[in-house]
């Protein structure tokens, strides 16, 4: 897909605004990938066994990114973007992961000055014989400096932590605002089960990738619900979707999705989901620092032989298909009505 001049150049934030402000889409579906932490930053945060490992300079830049992904959310000018329950969920996971891991190493560092305290107070029983000594001015300057150093050397660094937690909590609030109502959920949910399904048979996403400290990392499934809610919007409510995102499974998963409804559509005659997906399609937008690079359904080809098996079982494949074909024969049978 040959994309506008405006879609190739700028930075994240910048292209999000072109995005929203595009008459294109009158939806725009934001993956958690595209306001996630940045690498540097998430490394530093994670791998740090206390606050003296933090790069401020880390911490400074991925508070400003935060910073300005509050910003656009908060903005007139995002009035199009919306979510899904599982970016909300997979925000409010970074940032539970991200509290306790501070929790851990501030507890580090407050043992840190207690053991300076204990020191001090040591060696004032070993020199109480020996006042001069304890109270010289140089030993009460050696002293004090002992114990206020272990706070001093970190205080950049507690201070930044805290911002990225405010601006991480204030981000995952801003998102819950922006959850997209859906008309008919079960339709929706039994679409997001089968892509889920299509999704693990066929292996079409990268292994998870690590959290924060100890954190039950389950796969939510966002990649897959995302694609999901794209499709119903588009299907089953008449929506101009597109979807921005910074990460490639999603393309897997809509690309494969597109193909298999594709050919099992076609040998039953059915004009339902390929068919409807080809008239209003979906835009996936996917950033790149480079550039930005982005397809539209209706301009995916025919599947070809053999793509609409997902099951070497006959049985299994065929209890598949026929859950598919139920939601094509909605598809075909629904009237989509344009959203104001």
């Amino acid at each position: 897909m040959d994309l506008p001049n405006e879609y190739i150049m700028g930075d994240k934030i910048g292209w999000l605004e072109r995005l929203a402000g595009s008459g294109a889409y009158d939806t725009i579906l934001m993956d958690s990938s595209v306001i996630s932490i940045n690498t540097d930053g998430a490394s530093t945060i994670r791998d740090a066994k206390n606050l003296r490992d933090i790069n401020p300079d880390d911490l400074d830049y991925t508070l400003q990114e935060l910073d300005e992904h509050l910003a656009f959310l908060n903005s007139d000018i995002s009035c199009k973007i919306y979510t899904i329950p599982e970016v909300v969920a997979e925000f409010g996971r970074l940032k539970s992961g991200i509290d306790n891991h501070y929790k851990l190493i501030n507890t580090i560092e407050e043992n840190k000055v207690r053991r300076a305290g204990r020191n001090v107070r040591n060696k004032r029983k070993k020199y109480r014989r020996r006042p001069e000594v304890w109270d010289a001015p140089e030993r009460v300057w050696a002293r004090n400096r002992q114990v206020s150093t272990e706070k001093k050397e970190t205080s950049e660094q507690y201070t930044l932590f805290r911002y990225v937690q405010d601006a991480v909590s204030g981000i995952e609030n801003a998102l819950g605002g922006r959850l997209i109502p859906v008309v008919n959920p079960g339709t929706y949910e039994d679409l997001k089960a089968v892509v889920n399904e299509l999704s693990e048979a066929k292996s079409l996403k990268k292994p998870y990738a690590q959290g924060f400290g100890r954190y039950d990392y389950t796969d939510l499934h966002t990649d897959e619900a995302i694609i999901s809610m794209a499709i119903y919007l588009a299907v089953f409510e008449g929506r101009s979707v597109g979807v921005a995102t910074e990460d490639f499974d999603l393309a897997r998963i809509l690309t494969e999705a597109c193909r298999y409804w594709n050919a099992i559509e076609a040998s039953e005659g059915i004009e339902g989901i390929d068919f409807k997906l080809k008239g209003n399609p979906v835009i996936l937008m996917q950033y790149n620092a480079k550039g930005s690079y982005g397809f539209s359904t209706n301009e995916m080809r025919s599947s070809g032989n053999g793509i609409c098996r997902v099951y070497s079982d006959n049985e299994e494949d065929m209890r598949f298909r026929e859950r598919c074909l139920d939601i094509s024969r909605k598809a075909a049978d629904y009237k989509a009505a344009k959203v104001a």
